[in-house]
């Protein structure tokens, strides 16, 4: 019987994250983080297009 099971984590969500390590720890064999990168970008492109404090 194969059993799939699917865990999904939000940055900045209510249930804290767990690493890549501590979710193979219990078992899971892929772990997806979407929403990092997309973080990153949206918060790399906010400071590039920041103005100066004047």
């Amino acid at each position: 019987m194969n059993l799939y099971v699917n865990n999904i984590l939000m940055e900045e969500g209510k249930t804290p994250c767990l690493t890549a390590r501590e979710l193979e720890e219990l078992g899971f064999k892929l772990g997806v983080f979407a929403l990092s990168g997309l973080f990153a970008a949206t918060k790399a492109i906010e400071e590039c297009f920041r103005f100066p404090d004047p």
